[in-house]
């Protein structure tokens, strides 16, 4: 009898050992994300400020990359009544697609590394709140440009370079609980068989 509950504490410690490297590897994998991404934004805003605005603005014309950011095409219209140069409009669109693109293909890569993986681990009540992120990030992403003055929103009084930081922080809010939200769903998932 004591070597069965030897046997069963084992075992539990083990699940746990597992589960906690489990964790341990997707925190390190978010923090690449994480890291990568803005990393990556930040080189391309820079090579963009040294080419002609008639290629930024051809780049973003092509529909295959205007479209990966889908809030582009509801705030293109106001966006075409601001006093910014085209330069940095198309500069504008082009940064949030791209910076959509790049985090896109770390969503895919979380979606396919999920059927390999093996943690059972679940905390429960972890996906509404993360759902209800998501949705709030969503709206926020279809606001119009603000015509006043605003520390979080898009503003039509902030500079370009401004409005994209801010759009950045949107961007990888959504796709952050995208990805968090694609674990935590497959680990409910799994802990269910």
């Amino acid at each position: 009898m004591a070597n069965r509950k030897i046997d069963i504490f084992e075992k539990v410690r083990i699940s746990a050992e597992h589960d906690r490297l489990n964790l341990d590897r997707q925190i390190r994998t978010i923090f690449l994300w994480i890291l990568t991404s803005i990393v990556s934004s930040f080189l391309i805003y820079h090579l963009c400020l040294g080419i002609s605005g008639n290629t930024i603005c051809r780049l973003t014309n092509e529909p295959l990359l205007f479209y990966m950011w889908p809030q582009n095409s509801s705030i293109i219209d106001s966006l075409a009544t601001l006093d910014y140069a085209i330069k940095d409009k198309c500069l504008f669109i082009f940064m949030r697609s791209t910076m959509s693109f790049i985090l896109f293909l770390f969503v895919i890569y979380a979606l396919v590394s999920q059927f390999w993986s093996a943690d059972r681990y679940y905390t429960s009540g972890m996906i509404l709140p993360f759902l209800l992120m998501l949705i709030a990030g969503l709206v926020v992403s279809f606001l119009p440009i603000a015509p006043l003055q605003s520390k979080f929103l898009l503003s039509a009084t902030s500079p370009m370079h401004y409005n994209i930081v801010k759009s950045a922080i949107v961007i990888h809010g959504i796709y952050f609980v995208t990805y968090m939200l694609i674990f935590r769903i497959s680990a409910y998932i799994r802990s269910q068989r």
